[in-house]
């Protein structure tokens, strides 16, 4: 089953990441979830946790369900990751032009 994902949505999680956060989809809700390097090395810890507040806790829980399940995320692309001009490049080559359309 393919999950249905707006645009919109990434493009707002990418624009919201900061340098030391990661942003994935989970192929198979369709959820997008945002995490920092430090909870995704600490998911890993067998540390317990009940001592961080609650919004630390939730962020913890979540980290470890994407290491559990990593093969069910796909790491979204940074905002420093999209190059405007390569993009623009590429597409300019995806174009023909047909010659006898153009006036000179």
């Amino acid at each position: 089953m393919k999950v249905k994902v707006k645009l919109e949505a990434i493009i707002e999680e990418m624009e919201l990441a900061f340098e030391e956060s990661r942003s994935l989809l989970n192929t198979k809700t369709g959820e997008i979830v945002l995490l920092t390097s430090d909870d995704l090395n600490a998911a890993e810890d067998v540390e317990p946790f009940e001592h961080l507040p609650e919004w630390q806790q939730e962020n913890r829980m979540m980290a470890m369900e994407v290491v559990e399940n990593y093969d069910d995320y796909l790491e979204l692309p940074t905002k420093y990751d999209v190059n405007e001009y390569d993009i623009m490049e590429n597409f300019c080559f995806t174009v023909r032009t047909n010659e006898s359309r153009i006036a000179y």
